[in-house]
């Protein structure tokens, strides 16, 4: 099987789509997460590294036909998996700050 390059998928425009079309049933988890990454994204802190990490991730969020496609019931379970995995790894990255961040970008039907 061939190496998908989901970071190719990413941008800023294609990620706020898919956040804001995001439907409930997927889960605040779901969206958290991917907020998450990317606040981390952006925070000069992070490193470039973990950053090219997190794009592809966000590639991944982004791309309807991923493992387990994004229309099936159960469509994101493999995006919070991946995204989870992420998280962990950059959690030394996870300031205070970030979380307020993330908490401003949630929605009120997420909190």
């Amino acid at each position: 099987m061939r190496k998908k390059d989901y970071g190719s998928h990413y941008s800023e425009t294609g990620f706020q789509k898919k956040v804001q079309s995001l439907p409930k049933s997927a889960g605040s988890k779901v969206l958290r997460m991917a907020l998450t990454l990317y606040v981390l994204l952006k925070d000069p802190a992070v490193p470039v590294a973990a950053k090219v990490m997190i794009i592809g991730v966000l590639g991944y969020f982004i791309f309807p036909l991923d493992l387990i496609p994004d229309f099936l019931p159960a469509g994101y379970i493999d995006d919070l998996a991946i995204m989870a995995g992420m998280v962990g790894q950059c959690q030394v990255y996870v300031t205070p700050d970030i979380e307020k961040q993330i908490d401003e970008l949630m929605p009120d039907w997420a909190k």
